[in-house]
């Protein structure tokens, strides 16, 4: 009878500890002066893998081939480790509670946060040079030489972008399908965001995850919108309401099918622009502008505003996830009783 709420209170439970791992290892990293977690070490292996596979004397057919073959059998071999995991973690007592801390590393809230209120202090004291400084490892684009709006827009990209793929989208497939899916997500996730840019040495060889990453996180972009919305009806200064319509109007004219819903959605809610044209190596890139006719001049305060919301949607996101876990119990259940009277 109150299965379905003891799996809701363990799933919210299990989050919380899970997040307040991530708090704990961006705690020693930042202190160390360095971020922690599997994060950095797959993508040294996919950068490895790059130098080694993607060959530019090959014909572009067989460098997408490898691509997408490093795409499947990656994330493939992490789902296995998973599932083995839970076999040994299953027959434990409190096995849940062991899961979540192996959860905590693929899950993402306080980096992002600090290194954006990082951003947001050093533009508030006018010191561009560490603004750039600190920006740069949000963005593949070269923040040199960009004014304080430019930094603003990429800080508030990066967060719209790390709460769709690094918390929305693990906390989805953990409860669509457990540990294994959410380490095969962390892998193609970070598999993408070495190969999957569509720069000239990637645009063949990292075609493949690039398809893969977007389709696996088509879902949770909608949530992440949805979630960027509820957060923005919680607090005062900010437009729900055009934080959905914005999603749904913009959200095709990004770059990346699925990245464009949060971005849309951060950018309907602050009443800013984002995205728009950029410099790649002197040559400026004509990308659309995400917001409609926001403002395009963002400064510390939109920061400031921005991880609010940033915050009230993980918990928000977080109290959704015990909800979805008891009302799914609750189905289960009820399939099993019909299943025995049948």
């Amino acid at each position: 009878m109150f299965a379905p709420l003891i799996t809701a209170l363990q799933a919210s439970v299990l989050l919380l500890l899970a997040l307040a791992g991530d708090a704990w290892l961006s705690l020693r990293a930042a202190r160390r002066g360095r971020f922690a977690g599997p994060g950095a070490q797959i993508r040294r292996l996919i950068q490895r893998l790059d130098r080694r596979l993607n060959r530019l004397d090959l014909p572009d057919s067989e460098r997408f081939l490898r691509g997408a073959a490093l795409a499947l059998i990656l994330p493939a071999l992490a789902f296995s480790l998973g599932v083995l995991l839970i076999g040994v973690l299953a027959p434990l007592r409190f096995g849940w509670l062991l899961e979540g801390l192996l959860l905590a590393p693929c899950l993402a809230l306080r980096q992002p946060w600090e290194r954006v209120r990082q951003v947001g202090h050093a533009l508030s004291r006018r010191d561009l040079a560490t603004a750039r400084s600190e920006a740069q490892p949000l963005t593949f684009r070269a923040t040199a030489g960009l004014d304080p709006h430019a930094v603003a827009r990429i800080a508030l990209e990066a967060l719209a972008k790390t709460f769709h793929q690094d918390l929305v989208t693990p906390v989805f497939w953990f409860l669509l399908a457990g540990l294994p899916a959410v380490l095969a997500w962390t892998v193609l996730n970070g598999i993408d965001a070495i190969i999957g840019h569509r720069g000239p040495r990637h645009i063949r060889f990292g075609q493949g995850a690039a398809v893969l990453s977007s389709l696996a996180s088509r879902p949770s972009a909608w949530l992440a919108a949805a979630l960027l919305a509820a957060a923005a009806a919680c607090l005062k200064g900010t437009r729900p309401r055009a934080a959905w319509t914005l999603a749904c109007a913009d959200s095709g004219q990004h770059r990346s099918a699925s990245g464009g819903w949060p971005e849309a959605a951060l950018a309907g809610a602050l009443g800013v622009s984002l995205s728009g044209p950029w410099l790649d190596g002197g040559v400026t890139v004509d990308a659309p502008w995400i917001g409609g006719a926001g403002r395009a001049r963002i400064g510390p305060a939109d920061i400031r505003r921005a991880l609010a919301l940033y915050g009230v949607a993980g918990l928000l996101l977080v109290l959704l996830a015990g909800l979805g876990a008891g009302l799914g119990a609750g189905v289960w259940g009820l399939c099993w009783r019909l299943a025995g009277l049948a």
